[in-house]
């Protein structure tokens, strides 16, 4: 596996990337795309062999600190690996993909990199990777635009907040446990889809707050553990609706993560 990361710099460079197609709504959106991208981080992760995504990150200066949600970190970057090598396993064909017409969400996404993965390898029917910070989400829509996504959409949205989860088939969560804060709103953001009928996957690297996580689970009546992903297939449970529909996956020294660095280089 491996992970190719450039500076974009300036509108030239990233306006590359895409294939002019002489349409002049396509042009103002390569336009828009391109403003944004300017100074960002274009990182090209291998979710399996011969199948890449691009992925961007806010540009890291000596003088700032990127925020949390800009950054590329490994937890995604093992989740969005194994979810893509389980469709690869089990797909066989479109039609036998389990999230064909589903909707998928992802709560604190970061840059986006679970949810491209999910794009590229199954037939969702809509896939909505969310955050509460803008920057983020406006990275994560350059990286669907590129990969010509059309059913991928990248929005601000609070999981501590008070508004009504947006309605799913399929939660996913990746690397929230900073703050026992978020760990106890992600609780109550799992309730809300399983109550729906919703599956939930959440992904964790170790972070502080896992044992506050799953002592409010345990507080709402679920008694939950998180399983190694390698004993875990992504299609056959999203599959077996006689399955339990909250799977909790520890990605702390999961093999997917060789050769990925928290320290994006750039060029």
């Amino acid at each position: 596996m491996r992970n190719v990361v450039e500076l974009v710099d300036g509108v030239v460079s990233f306006g590359m990337a895409f294939a002019s197609t002489g349409d002049h709504d396509d042009a103002l959106e390569r336009t828009r795309a391109k403003e944004e991208a300017a100074g960002s981080i274009r990182t090209s992760v291998e979710l399996r062999d011969g199948l890449e995504v691009p992925v961007y990150e806010g540009a890291l200066r000596p003088e700032e600190r990127a925020g949390y949600a800009t950054r590329l970190w490994d937890c995604s970057v093992g989740m969005a690996r194994w979810i893509a090598a389980e469709q690869t396993a089990s797909r066989g064909g479109a039609s036998s993909c389990p999230l064909a017409g589903w909707r998928v969400l992802e709560l604190g996404a970061g840059t986006g990199l679970c949810a491209l993965a999910v794009a590229v390898t199954t037939q969702a029917a809509e896939i909505s990777a969310t955050d509460v910070d803008p920057a983020a989400v406006s990275l994560t829509s350059l990286a669907a635009a590129e990969l010509g996504c059309a059913a991928l959409s990248a929005a601000v949205f609070d999981v501590c907040g008070e508004a009504a989860l947006p309605r799913c088939e399929l939660l996913l969560v990746s690397d929230l446990m900073y703050t026992e804060h978020l760990a106890l709103a992600l609780t109550r953001r799992c309730c809300e889809a399983l109550e729906r009928g919703a599956r939930v996957i959440v992904g964790c690297g170790g972070r502080p707050a896992r044992a506050k996580f799953l002592e409010s689970l345990a507080d709402a009546g679920i008694n939950a553990h998180f399983h190694s992903a390698d004993a875990v297939s992504f299609a056959e449970w999203a599959e077996d609706c006689g399955t339990t529909r909250l799977l909790l996956l520890d990605m702390e020294n999961d093999l997917r993560l060789f050769g990925v660095s928290s320290s994006p280089v750039m060029f």
